[in-house]
């Protein structure tokens, strides 16, 4: 296996990294797109609500206007966590160029994780057996390099949170605006 095989190996790993994260920009495209029609579309029933509540159109809107922006949150967060993964299969192929340790063109991403929480695991004994502080902060170091995130994580991570959360307290606004109007009536 030449230098040939290890180019091509690394630009199919790129091309998996790059379609992920083009698919965490169509998504965040998509629920831009989706509660911007919602809103248009049912703007009259929603103001009407707003102003004078009286029945539960605007709610319902709102509702699903909050499911949709949550599910496409998550989405985006499961393609930035499938982008993580994907370099860390990018950093095993370029760690180990010979192949002596993984199977060439194999873009399973578990053996990857399974490489990393071993790696982790090593980094909690050395964390436990470290003796002085500079052996506390390279354990500490390589502890923190070999955690991945979940979903859930992911999703409260700064490029995500600073584009969701704005929506959701805009949504959540109005939800408590219909629900002030409707105590008050």
């Amino acid at each position: 296996m030449g230098n040939q095989d290890l180019h091509k190996e690394l630009d199919i790993i790129q091309s998996v990294i790059n379609r992920m994260a083009n698919n965490s920009f169509l998504v965040k495209g998509w629920a831009m797109s989706i509660i911007a029609a919602l809103t248009i579309f049912s703007k009259d029933s929603l103001i009407q609500g707003l102003v004078n509540p009286s029945g539960f159109a605007p709610i319902f809107t709102l509702l699903v206007m909050f499911l949709i922006l949550v599910s496409f949150w998550w989405l985006d967060a499961f393609f930035l966590r499938q982008e993580q993964l994907f370099r860390k299969v990018y950093e095993r192929a370029v760690a180990d160029p010979m192949a002596s340790t993984r199977t060439r063109f194999d873009l399973n991403p578990q053996d990857a994780l399974a490489q990393m929480n071993q790696k982790r695991e090593d980094a909690m004994a050395m964390l436990s057996a470290a003796k002085t502080e500079a052996e506390r902060n390279n354990a500490t170091y390589l502890l923190n390099k070999n955690i991945l995130k979940s979903e859930e994580q992911l999703m409260f991570s700064k490029t995500l949170y600073a584009f969701y959360i704005p929506l959701v307290f805009g949504i959540l606004a109005c939800l408590s605006i219909w629900g002030i109007g409707m105590l008050k009536s």
